[in-house]
């Protein structure tokens, strides 16, 4: 007799011990990965378009900073996530759940870490071009 399985997607943080651990693959949806021990969930979740500031100065005087409002991606709360691959742990691929608030903080913080890394890797690339040229 064959069963059949029924993927239900999971309403409520399930893995609120599991910590955002891997780089962040940016874009209108971002990818991640959830880990806990050697246990880890691929996952990836849309993302709200937002800017921030990023101050640069070519000086050490204050004065010359110049604030620069860059492009960048916000998680939401009470968004769900959809699970790309999982390992050790017991949840389909395609499977939805939510993140906790401090998972979705966290989440935040590693968003806003890999924009100033791409924006100031862009601005050494610049500089470089320019200085070539």
């Amino acid at each position: 007799m064959n069963a059949i399985s029924i993927q239900t997607d999971l309403l409520a943080p399930c893995f609120p011990a599991f910590k955002v651990e891997s780089e962040i693959v940016l874009g209108d949806r971002i990818q991640f990965v959830l880990s806990l021990g050697c246990c880890s969930i691929d996952c990836s979740m849309p993302v709200l378009k937002t800017t921030q500031s990023f101050l640069i100065n070519h000086t050490s005087d204050p004065q010359n900073e110049i604030d620069l409002d860059i492009d960048s991606w916000k998680a939401i709360e009470n968004t769900l996530v959809d699970v790309l691959a999982s390992d050790g742990v017991a949840i389909q691929e395609g499977q939805q759940f939510m993140l906790t608030d401090d998972q979705i903080y966290r989440l935040n913080e590693r968003i806003e870490w890999a924009v100033e890394e791409a924006f100031e890797k862009e601005l050494a690339a610049k500089k470089l071009a320019a200085e070539e040229y």
